[in-house]
């Protein structure tokens, strides 16, 4: 009984002691795809705000949706310009007028940053009804909406 007791506490001792909350990238990053378990909230308390490690499969096409169609509206953007067009945002015109490259990659910049915040805070609610899951879809929606305006209107052009 001693010996086996022996062989469980030098085996414990043996064990990588590098705790994985305190690898802070490698957790954030890695941990998701390869390590990630949790899926929905632990807690009934939980419920109304709380991160996961692992995110619905739904999630991540629309948030890979919204990045495409991100892409696709600079893309179109820059031909619509080209063919007499007026950007009528004055940000992103203020971004056109220093160059093509800034305006573009500005504007995958923010919208990057700005869906992978949103992704992390899905299952979070804002005042307290509308989920954060619902405004990416929102931005999916409104993007699918500007696209087809503008494949419209390059077809009006040409």
């Amino acid at each position: 009984m001693a010996e086996e007791v022996a062989v469980v506490v030098s085996d414990w001792i043996e064990r990588d002691v590098t705790d994985r909350r305190r690898t802070t990238f490698s957790s954030l990053f890695f941990g998701p795809m390869i390590h990630g378990r949790r899926r929905r909230a632990r807690r009934q308390t939980d419920a109304h705000a709380h991160y996961v490690d692992r995110y619905d499969e739904r999630l991540f096409a629309v948030a890979l949706g919204i990045l495409l169609l991100c892409c696709l509206d600079a893309l179109f953007t820059l031909e619509l310009l080209g063919k007499g067009a007026r950007e009528i945002n004055l940000f992103m015109a203020a971004l056109l007028d220093i160059g093509n490259a800034t305006f573009v990659s500005t504007k995958l910049a923010l919208t990057g940053i700005g869906v992978v915040f949103l992704v992390a805070h899905a299952a979070f609610r804002v005042a307290g009804t509308l989920r954060v899951r619902h405004i990416l879809y929102t931005i999916l929606g409104s993007y699918m909406t500007l696209f087809v305006y503008q494949v419209w209107g390059l077809a009006c052009v040409f």
